[in-house]
């Protein structure tokens, strides 16, 4: 069982060093688990970031909801909710196709003049920049 825990922690000690220079914040590992600060943002503010975005690199849609004051992100078949660390930057989990093996993204909106999100820029582990424009 030790062996085991340690090799986990190996092989995610690299999503542990990805969060403290991608997001800027203090993480602490735990069985290689990220425990970053995440604020608590107004209803109003989240409400601004709900939409559909396009990406043309991907030539994918996310969706982006707002269920329980909580920010959720659709992409494909995955759904991931959204954890602020910042006004503009957000956290979230993903599975990739294997099902079993969970990532961090960190997602960075821009504002509009009329302060609503008008896209975001994507990044995960060996993902970097990928953009989505606000569609509606």
């Amino acid at each position: 069982m030790f062996e085991y825990v340690n090799s986990f922690i190996k092989r995610n000690l690299k999503y542990i060093n990805y969060l403290r220079n991608a997001a800027q914040i203090m993480v602490t590992p735990i069985y290689g688990k990220p425990q970053p600060k995440f604020l608590d943002l107004p209803e109003k503010g989240l409400k601004a970031f709900v939409g559909n975005y396009y990406s043309a690199e991907l030539d994918a849609t996310a969706f982006i909801s707002m269920e329980k004051k909580t920010l959720v992100l659709r992409l494909g078949r995955h759904e991931s909710i959204l954890k602020p660390i910042s006004a503009l930057s957000f956290l979230s989990t993903y599975e990739n196709d294997d099902a079993y093996v969970l990532g961090i993204r960190k997602i960075d909106f821009t504002r509009h003049r009329n302060d609503k999100g008008n896209g975001f820029v994507m990044s995960a582990e060996d993902i970097h920049d990928l953009k989505f424009i606000r569609m509606d």
